[in-house]
């Protein structure tokens, strides 16, 4: 039996930072985190998976910088005297981050592999926008949702709304499921055009941080043949430090150079 071992680059869609970009005594940034808690297939309960996202981001001036995680796996491979691979293993999986950096009225920015990257590649600005941070997002529809409860406290979180479907057949596709959306408000402002309803911020005049879609239990029967429990979608912006923020200020300072 041979072993054959690869190093790959992947791009991760689900991955979250870790609390070290929540430490005091840093440059303060916005993340961006995505919850997920999804029905695979239709088999059994092991088709529940859950997947996070996430995303970190800093302004500085008139620039932005993106902190966008990927991995980077090692894997493996075991080959037959006939050389056809038998089975593979995991032998490590780094979390990495991408650092793209951007001038606010620029149509094109830099993506560079670490803080460290000798080089990086152009990158078109509102591809990765369109890719990364939801443009045109509206969670509010009026015609389609019910508010059924507002809590106001007064407080940085200052407002939290319940909506729930008027008649699910009529929401549009991917929220049929849906049984009730929680809308959390503040008064904290952040730097980003990330926005889940511009609706509701206008209307509010405050800013919409954490959504959050429940999923009733939904018993087995003839959609699944297993007992699916209670779920929910999460959506958040939240203010978060930056440990690495010498290294960043000196990779912008090399942008800023480059771009020139």
């Amino acid at each position: 039996m041979r072993i054959l071992f690869s190093s790959m680059v992947a791009l991760v869609v689900f991955f979250s930072f870790t609390s070290i970009y929540d430490k005091p005594g840093h440059a303060q940034a916005v993340q961006l985190n995505i919850d997920w808690q999804l029905v695979q297939g239709a088999g059994t309960g092991s088709d529940i998976i859950h997947e996070v996202d996430s995303m970190v981001i800093y302004k500085k001036g008139d620039y932005f910088v993106y902190l966008v995680p990927y991995y980077n796996p090692g894997i493996m491979y075991f080959q037959n005297e006939e050389g056809a691979i038998i089975r593979d293993s995991l032998m490590y999986n780094r979390r990495l981050v991408h650092i793209v950096i951007f001038h606010e009225n620029d149509s094109t920015g830099i993506c560079y592999d670490s803080l460290t990257a000798p080089a990086g590649h152009a990158m078109k600005v509102d591809s990765f926008l369109r890719k990364r941070t939801f443009p045109g997002m509206e969670i509010y529809q009026k015609e389609n949702v019910s508010l059924i409860s507002f809590t106001y406290t007064g407080k940085k979180e200052a407002l939290q709304e319940v909506y729930i479907p008027r008649k699910k057949e009529t929401l549009p596709p991917g929220l049929q499921e849906f049984d009730s959306l929680y809308c959390y408000y503040t008064t904290e402002k952040f730097e980003t055009e990330i926005s889940f309803s511009p609706v509701l911020e206008k209307g509010r005049k405050m800013r919409l941080k954490r959504i959050s879609f429940i999923y009733n239990e939904i018993p087995a029967g003839a959609e699944y043949s297993f007992t699916v429990p209670r779920r929910k979608m999460m959506w958040e912006l939240k203010h978060v430090s930056l440990p690495d923020k010498k290294e960043i200020d000196r990779l912008l300072k090399r942008y800023k150079t480059e771009r020139r």
